[in-house]
């Protein structure tokens, strides 16, 4: 199978993989709309009103059902997110991402009358997303405003009568009245705190625990005998860091707090009381579950008909998830496998190039090695600093046990620690200095010269830009302001742009237009030595090359005996070479303009890398790029987006920096790599 027969199989294997993630991303949204039983309230009438997706259960106290409804038949715009009973014995629901409050008819639980309270300038983009309300007896409704970080309260008719003091709450969710005693829950800092009935000005806090799994503070539901001296104040939904899965407590007024026994992955929706059981519908098992008066387990509350409905939502939802797994499965095995063609393509080009211009290395200056070999001179050259840093990361390790802090003393396990640090900074300078005497020994070239002499052997541009009968004399990187790769011919200089992983040929100089070399720096273009920090480590051998129309290469040359081979090697063909044709041009790089490439590849990593027909790369720098976004930048954008959720700066700039690092590697490779015109 030639290349091009393996490329295009590798374009068929990623555009199946495009679809499998799109085929993935599809089963997790239609399954994120499966949410099962939510919203919940019992009616003065004992019934249960339950929200499930897009409709409105009504159940009898024993779990029958009465009506299962379209919202929309009900005149609800979307499912809703949040039921509660009204003084006039009417339901209000609210709905997620609408500001209204609708008002259902107690038989019929149809929409009657429409309500849209009036939010201050600062809290409308929070209005859509303040789902949680308690009614005063007057009518009067206190909302909290989650992500608003307040609580408003409004007369009957809408109108805005008060707000909380700035910085009162961090989160706001869960609010229930006591007579004319407003408690609300401040989310992120594990408090309830009482408000006035007329100014919202806090009168008192109350410090829930924190020493559980779930410690943020969800909707609540007021005790229907609130107040009276044995019983809670109300049963409250905690959650874990997430706001989803968590547990239900029973918060009374002296701070002390009941867990009820639940599963541990429980995903708490709405809370409920109903006949002295306090109900909770489960978003994990799709449930309504059920606890006694004095918090034991009762079974689900419902009948068979309801169980039947929710059974069909778990089937379905399994069903898509395992959708979702099987096509992300999918996606990766396909990635894989048109990343390996792509390789697999590219090893073909080189044997392609290699039979037609069989590459002879007989008269390479660098000895090529096996890998054998190469481990070995590894080695020796970095063993001695891996023996030396062994009893520095023992003893760090040994310095965090608890034991030998408890010890020492936080003080000198700090000024251990410290000192250990500064140990390892002192040895930098003598290991540099070590390579640098070791990179002049000729025994161990090979290993300082690895990377060229590896380009060397995988390279398909240097078989197709030798001529017939060239011989490679010499290989080295040229690292200056940029890469290069060079090849020395017996004809010629070979230079190629060079990443890590790719290069291409950037021009080609005949021996003729060579007019000396040098490894002193500024001794072939005075007042420019090149990079200062590359001369001042003196991790290798510098070299100049002058050419005869002005023009200086210049940079560090891994190996310094490779560096000065070469230069005494280019001055001796300068020395008897007469003024020959100007350097010959590269061959013309496929591909867009340099300019429209890094674009590309900075909008998508590896789309201009695929332009440029180096299908390997693209991959190498698509696949990470499209996981990361996936599973990284998305979610965080849309929880930062998001009113009701929070995400810390540390978190947003590091997923930022990530995704910014990733675009700006595909757009450098692609500029790079890329044709000037």
């Amino acid at each position: 199978m030639n290349a091009r027969t393996l490329k295009g199989l590798a374009v068929a294997l990623l555009a199946l993989a495009l679809a499998a993630i799109a085929l993935s991303m599809h089963a997790t949204m239609a399954s994120g709309q499966l949410l099962g039983p939510s919203a919940l309230v019992a009616t003065p009438r004992g019934e249960l009103w339950l929200g499930i997706d897009r409709q409105l259960w009504r159940l009898d106290a024993e779990g029958g059902v009465l009506h299962a409804d379209d919202a929309a038949t009900l005149g609800l715009p979307g499912a809703p997110a949040n039921l509660v009973v009204h003084p006039s014995g009417a339901i209000v629901a609210t709905v997620r991402d609408d500001p209204t409050l609708y008002f259902l008819d107690p038989q019929s639980a149809r929409v009657t009358q429409r309500l849209r309270p009036q939010f201050p300038a600062d809290l409308e983009r929070h209005a859509a997303r303040a789902v949680n309300l308690a009614f005063h007896a007057d009518g009067r409704v206190a909302i909290a405003t989650g992500g608003g970080h307040a609580v408003v309260l409004f007369d009957a008719a809408g109108r805005l009568l008060a707000r909380t003091p700035a910085d009162t709450y961090l989160f706001t969710n869960g609010l229930w009245w006591i007579g004319d005693a407003l408690w609300t829950t401040d989310t992120n800092r594990f408090e309830l705190k009482r408000l006035d009935a007329a100014t919202l000005a806090p009168l008192q806090a109350l410090s829930l625990p924190i020493n559980h799994r779930a410690r943020y503070l969800g909707p609540a539901r007021a005790h229907p005998a609130a107040g009276a001296s044995d019983a809670p104040m109300a049963a409250l939904i905690r959650y874990d860091n997430a706001m989803t899965t968590g547990r239900i407590v029973l918060v009374a007024a002296d701070d002390r707090e009941t867990a009820l026994a639940a599963p541990a992955d429980m995903e708490p929706r709405d809370v409920a009381w109903l006949a002295g059981q306090v109900l909770a519908s489960d978003g994990a098992s799709s449930r309504v579950l059920r606890w006694s008066a004095d918090g034991q387990a009762l079974s689900p509350f419902g009948g068979a008909a309801l169980h039947q409905h929710l059974q069909g939502l778990v089937d379905e939802r399994r069903a898509l998830q395992s959708r979702h797994r099987q096509a992300l499965v999918a996606a990766i095995a396909l990635f894989a496998c048109a990343f390996a063609l792509a390789v697999w393509a590219q090893h073909g080009e080189r044997r392609e190039a290699s039979a037609r211009a069989p590459l002879d290395l007989s008269a390479l200056g660098t000895p090529p090695l096996t890998a054998r070999p190469l481990s070995t001179l590894r080695l020796r050259v970095h063993g001695p600093l891996f023996a030396a840093l062994l009893p520095v990361i023992a003893a760090q390790v040994l310095l965090r046990w608890p034991a030998v802090q408890q010890t020492l003393g936080r003080s000198r396990v700090l000024l251990a620690m410290g000192g250990l640090i500064v140990v390892v900074l002192a040895g930098v300078p003598l290991y540099l200095r070590r390579l640098r005497r070791l990179a002049q020994e000729p025994g161990l070239e090979a290993l300082f010269n690895e990377l060229a002499v590896r380009k060397l052997r995988r390279s398909n541009a240097l078989s197709l830009a030798l001529r017939d009968g060239e011989r490679v004399l010499e290989t080295f990187t040229l690292q200056g302001q940029a890469m290069r790769w060079a090849v020395l011919s017996d004809e010629r200089l070979l230079v190629f742009k060079a990443t890590l992983a790719d290069h291409r040929l950037e021009a080609s100089y005949e021996m003729a237009q060579i007019a000396a070399a040098s490894t002193q720096a500024g001794a072939l273009q005075p007042g420019r030595g090149g990079n200062a920090l590359l001369r001042t480590l003196g991790l290798g051998g510098w070299l100049e090359i002058a050419l005869r129309d002005g023009g200086v290469l210049c940079g560090m040359v891994s190996a310094p005996t490779v560096a000065q081979r070469v230069a005494e090697r280019l001055n001796r063909a300068a020395g008897g070479a007469a003024r020959g044709p100007a350097a010959t041009p590269a061959p013309r790089v496929p591909g867009p303009r340099r300019e429209l490439a890094a674009l590309c590849s900075a909008l998508v990593p590896g789309l201009g890398q695929w332009a440029q027909r180096r299908g390997a790369i693209a991959l190498l720098l698509f696949v990470p790029w499209l996981a990361f976004g996936l599973f990284a930048t998305l979610p965080v954008m849309h929880a930062a987006l998001t009113p009701s959720a929070e995400v810390s700066v540390a978190t947003q700039f590091m997923v930022a920096v990530m995704h910014a690092g990733l675009s700006a590697v595909g757009a450098w490779d692609a500029w790079r790599m890329g044709r000037v015109t």
